[in-house]
């Protein structure tokens, strides 16, 4: 545990500001990713998010 507060309201802030699963596969679309898709884990605390990157995609 950490002894300076301010690390815990760092924390708590980045976690409200970090954007949901959907919210971050439109991210990683807009980006140039395709086939997003992202599986929850944990009851969805931790989400594991994958792409494609379209230049190197051999199967399309």
């Amino acid at each position: 545990m950490a002894t300076n507060p301010e690390a815990y309201v760092y924390l708590a802030e980045s976690i409200r500001a970090w954007p949901d699963q959907q919210q971050l596969a439109a991210q990683l679309q807009v980006a140039g990713w395709a086939r997003v898709q992202w599986r929850n884990l944990s009851g969805g605390i931790v989400a594991l998010h994958r792409s494609v990157n379209p230049e190197a995609d051999t199967t399309a």
